[in-house]
């Protein structure tokens, strides 16, 4: 049987990188294992960058999300292939594979590039064919579910600022009290009142930070719109309800990317955002008001 995998460890070229940065290309290359319906296997993650404000052991928050993400792992002694050929090659190998019928297991592991090429132009096709939902169904989360029944819940990232911030905070990232201020969320909120007036919301906010620093938004707040802020809070409750909601907020940030892949709701972004994005996202201009209509 083919297993097909990529890179699970943070520590890239000197540096190290966030769980975003990391998992989005297990979740690509996931998808495409689901397309071409071969197995896919995940070495557990490593070196994941962010532990060191979170009290946690760069091993213990590591280990964290191999066991959220919940992905197969191959614990036998399984011989494994760096693959650097074609798409083309690949379909090759796994059509042998299945017309010779063979029995032993052989993991190919894939480049970053690989996916990029491959997989990164397909997250429509990915998402209309539920493989994004196959992986969420998965989720191993045993945390605390704090959406109600009921009212539209409504997740926004705000990215703060960090030291371990790779790459540091530059304006095109829009970290949150360096390059953009309440005046934006607040214009953000008061768009999604307009909007959604005769409805029971409450909107959740995923960042880090201190409660004084969104002060201005929560002061704003009502019975039918209530406004939650999630500070601190464990990376993989954030990832799972920014992945459930129904209607997500992105950070210009990778862990924001990685949820907008999972979430099958309505999910807004700048629209200058850094990354490709699935094409029912919906944009915000530099005010944070919408640029077209949106339909939630």
């Amino acid at each position: 049987m083919i297993y097909l995998k990529t890179n699970t460890d943070g520590w890239v070229a000197g540096s190290s990188e966030g769980i975003g940065s990391v998992c989005q290309w297990n979740l690509l290359l996931n998808c495409l294992c689901q397309d071409l319906r071969v197995q896919f296997c995940a070495d557990p993650f490593t070196n994941i960058n962010h532990w060191q404000y979170n009290g946690m052991t760069v091993q213990e928050w590591s280990y964290q999300f191999t066991s959220f993400f919940n992905f197969k792992r191959k614990y036998v002694d399984v011989p494994c292939h760096d693959f650097d050929g074609s798409y083309d090659d690949l379909v090759d190998i796994i059509h042998t594979s299945q017309i010779l019928s063979k029995s032993d297991d052989t993991i190919y592991k894939v480049s970053k590039q690989f996916i990029i090429q491959n997989c990164l132009k397909r997250m429509d096709e990915f998402s209309s064919k539920g493989y994004f939902s196959t992986i969420k169904n998965n989720l191993n989360y045993q945390g605390e579910k704090y959406f109600e029944e009921g009212r539209r819940n409504i997740s926004v990232h705000v990215r703060a600022s960090n030291s371990a911030d790779i790459p540091p905070n530059v304006p095109s990232m829009e970290t949150y009290g360096v390059w953009i201020e309440q005046g934006q969320i607040c214009n953000l909120v008061a768009n999604f009142k307009r909007m959604l007036y005769n409805e029971d919301v409450t909107l959740h906010i995923h960042s880090q930070g201190d409660e004084s620093n969104f002060d201005e938004i929560k002061s704003s707040e009502t019975d039918s719109f209530k406004i939650e802020l999630k500070l601190n809070r464990p990376a993989t409750e954030d990832i799972y309800h920014m992945s459930h909601a129904d209607i997500l907020v992105l950070a210009k940030s990778s862990y924001s990317w990685m949820a907008h892949l999972l979430n099958g709701g309505c999910i807004i972004a700048r629209d200058n955002y850094h990354q490709p994005l699935k094409s029912t996202v919906d944009l915000l201009d530099q005010h944070y008001n919408f640029r077209n209509n949106v339909k939630f």
